[in-house]
């Protein structure tokens, strides 16, 4: 299976199969894909999308994507996601 951490942790933990899995990262050496906010072009004007990225970027400024991640996520996989 191929998932994002955020995502196959908290359905392993839902599960109670932390214990029950290996899991694999194929490209440690790689930099992380960026993740954030995707927005559809049929439906959002650029001007609406560039205001989107002001707001996620003012949220990664004064820690509140931080504090959303480590709520979910080990503190260094809540890092990750913040490198840029």
């Amino acid at each position: 299976m191929f998932s994002q951490p955020a995502v196959y942790r908290k359905k392993l933990r839902d599960l109670a199969l932390e214990n029950s899995v290996v899991i694999q990262d194929w490209t440690p050496n790689e930099r992380p894909v960026p993740h954030g906010l995707i927005l559809a072009k049929s439906r959002f004007s650029e001007k609406e999308a560039h205001q989107w990225r002001q707001l996620i970027e003012a949220m990664r400024t004064d820690g509140t994507l931080k504090r959303i991640y480590e709520r979910y996520l080990p503190p260094s996989e809540a890092a990750k996601l913040l490198e840029k």
